[in-house]
């Protein structure tokens, strides 16, 4: 039994185990569309098409009206929504953002961004081995002199499902019980700088009932911290 186990936790691991090159090479290509293996969403695969999944710990704040009478904590897997990273940047400065948000350095990220624009260079002008000023002719992406303003990229929304969590409220009578709250949904503002780290902000509606009791609803102010799923490389390495 403790053979098979052993081999089971190995057979886990080598399918956890990321790939760098094919996760710079799903970077790379222009037209190349989300995939959802553990490989492709890591290194910003997913932030290059304007979205990622996370967790965060979030406060429950209450509201100055309402039934809600202090603070309860909880976590909530969310998804975000980055539309400039979609919708408002080139596919060279894309790949770069989402190459540098998801971990890589600085030169990876710039040779990952150097071949989509050379990609493109070659199917706009049909030359197969174009100069860097050719390239920066036909793509604007300059190869001698990488980067990009990316901290646009970092703002979004995010909507989630908060966990149940705990804390005082006013139900049948004026006195505070504290009260188990059932939220429906979350969602607001996020601030993403990198995979690993998400400021988020915005609103939670849960229901909360007394035993055999009426239900009510009630909203929350909520902020958190989280990461997206790409942390799971802090666990299992890159």
């Amino acid at each position: 039994m403790k053979a098979v186990l052993s081999g089971a936790v190995l057979l886990l691991a080598a399918l956890l185990t990321p790939s760098a090159s094919r996760a710079a090479e799903t970077l790379a290509a222009p037209t190349a569309k989300p995939r959802f293996s553990l490989e492709d969403i890591k290194g910003g695969a997913l932030f290059r098409h304007g979205f990622s999944f996370g967790v965060a710990f979030q406060a429950h704040l209450a509201r100055s009206s309402g039934r809600q009478a202090n603070t309860g904590f909880g976590l909530t897997p969310f998804v975000a929504f980055y539309p400039r990273a979609l919708f408002f940047v080139g596919p060279e400065t894309s790949a770069y953002c989402a190459s540098r948000w998801g971990g890589f350095d600085i030169k990876t990220a710039s040779d990952i961004a150097d071949g989509v624009a050379r990609e493109r260079t070659i199917k706009e002008t049909g030359k197969q081995s174009p100069t860097d000023s050719e390239v920066k002719e036909a793509t604007g992406w300059n190869i001698k002199s990488p980067g990009a303003g990316c901290w646009k990229q970092w703002f979004g929304a995010y909507v989630g499902v908060p966990s149940k969590f705990k804390a005082d409220a006013v139900l049948t009578t004026d006195v505070p019980a504290y009260t188990e709250f059932n939220p429906i949904f979350s969602t607001g503002l996020i601030f993403s700088p990198s995979t690993y780290f998400s400021v988020l902000g915005g609103l939670t509606r849960s229901r909360i009932a007394s035993s055999g009791g009426q239900s009510h609803p009630v909203t929350s102010i909520s902020i958190g911290l989280g990461g997206s799923i790409e942390v799971v490389s802090l666990l299992v390495g890159k």
